[in-house]
């Protein structure tokens, strides 16, 4: 599976990534240099092979929430 995180407020991807927890170290990184409104504001999808349709995988307001940072 492949995760790309997207803003959602520009619609654009920001990263590709092998791993779930590599794309989440990326949110992390996102909540701690630019603060919890822009980290919110991501999502995780996956794709599990080509060509396929795009999975939710995480929420950037689920993460900062788990992270306990009121966004």
């Amino acid at each position: 599976m492949t995760y790309e995180v997207w803003d959602t407020e520009t619609f654009n991807r920001v990263g590709v990534f092998p791993t779930q927890t590599e794309a989440e170290a990326y949110l992390g990184d996102v909540l701690r240099e630019n603060g919890p409104e822009v980290a919110a504001e991501m999502t995780i999808v996956g794709y599990t092979e080509a060509g396929a349709a795009p999975v939710k995988v995480l929420e950037g307001a689920d993460y900062v929430a788990r992270r306990g940072v009121p966004a």
